[in-house]
């Protein structure tokens, strides 16, 4: 199973059909800002047959209380928490947001918000930030039999 993991688009679909088009994924998973262009794409141009999981970000106040903020969905036998990260301090430490990971039991924590692509560990848990798409940076998770291999990638 192969997941495109994106974030930080900040309106530029240009960008997220590129991403897709070089990847052509199973899954995509949309960490906040931008969330309108990525709903257009999802909704007019991406082909059936695609799962996708989105959070909101600082950016996407026009969808506040219409979508998630986090979510901890299992994605190919591997539970991953996903949130765009300024709620949990990520600019200065991925203690909250592991921690939260953690205690959603999760071996996962995907986020952006800091336009830093970034792959790391903390306690246990993988901390995925996969960069700014408008940047053209975003990340690949190969899972198979529930083990991950992890790409950062750029266009």
């Amino acid at each position: 199973m192969k997941v495109l993991v994106i974030s930080d688009s900040h309106y530029s679909d240009r960008m997220i059909v590129k991403a897709f088009e070089k990847e052509r994924p199973d899954v995509i998973c949309f960490l906040g800002d931008g969330l309108k262009g990525f709903l257009e794409f999802r909704d007019y141009e991406m082909p059936d047959g695609v799962d996708t999981y989105l959070v909101t970000g600082n950016c996407d106040h026009e969808y506040e209380g219409e979508y998630a903020l986090s979510q901890a969905p299992l994605i190919g036998g591997v539970r991953m928490f996903m949130t765009h990260g300024h709620r949990f301090g990520v600019n200065h430490s991925l203690s909250d947001l592991c921690s939260e990971a953690y205690t959603e039991n999760c071996g996962m924590a995907l986020y952006g918000h800091t336009h830093l692509q970034k792959l790391s560990s903390y306690h246990g848990v993988t901390a995925l930030n996969p960069g700014a798409l408008v940047n053209g940076e975003y990340a690949v998770i190969h899972i198979i039999g529930g083990k991950t291999d992890i790409k950062l990638l750029s266009l």
